[in-house]
């Protein structure tokens, strides 16, 4: 929403595919180019619109994002959404072993 504008939609949906959680996020800001994609998750990448648009930003959340879901056996990647922005798609393994023991 940040990068899309007060009329940006938002949705969030999640569901399980061959033992997976699936979160996707998508939205219906401005889509990315291929290169951006390509580099959405390195460390202090920014597209042109977060910066021009953010003036906080390091450009470190994708990535640390990444991070987080890949020490957790998972996915993340990013796609154009059929809602006309990006879509992010976590995916995560369902596992019967308790968090903490």
């Amino acid at each position: 929403m940040k990068h899309g504008g007060d009329k940006v939609q938002v949705k969030m949906s999640f569901f399980s595919v061959d033992s997976n959680l699936i979160i996707r996020i998508e939205d219906s800001g401005t889509p990315l180019s291929y290169e951006a994609h390509q580099q959405l998750f390195d460390p202090l990448y920014k597209s042109q619109s977060a910066r021009t648009n953010s003036g906080k930003s390091k450009g470190m959340g994708l990535a640390m994002c990444k991070k987080v879901v890949e020490a957790h056996s998972g996915q993340i990647e990013s796609f154009n959404s059929l809602l006309g922005g990006l879509n992010m798609e976590i995916k995560l393994p369902l596992t019967k072993v308790p968090a903490f023991s």
